[in-house]
């Protein structure tokens, strides 16, 4: 079974790693799918990637439309690049 909770925090230690190496910059974003759906993924929600700090800093979208789930703020525009990537790759559980 896989566990959100850790996905999260790894999610959150993923941004804070490539902010440190330089592999992003301010404005540079990492996301990751669902583990527990196949049609959304989570994406910082408007924060640099080293301010990333807790799951209340991500935001979840939509993977067709690359939407927010549960949010009045649609995060970064950059969310319609992951939700294509996401399309591109189907998972397949």
């Amino acid at each position: 079974m896989v566990n959100l909770t850790q996905i999260l925090s790894t999610l959150i230690a993923a941004n804070h790693v490539l902010d440190h190496q330089g592999v992003l910059d301010a404005y540079g974003h990492i996301s990751v799918r669902n583990p527990t759906t196949n049609n959304t993924f989570l994406l910082a929600n408007g924060l640099a990637p080293a301010l990333v700090s807790s799951p209340t800093d991500l935001l979840e979208h939509n993977i067709d439309d690359a939407s927010a789930i549960n949010s009045t703020s649609n995060g970064y525009s950059e969310r319609f690049i992951h939700s294509e990537i996401y399309k591109a790759f189907p998972w397949d559980q």
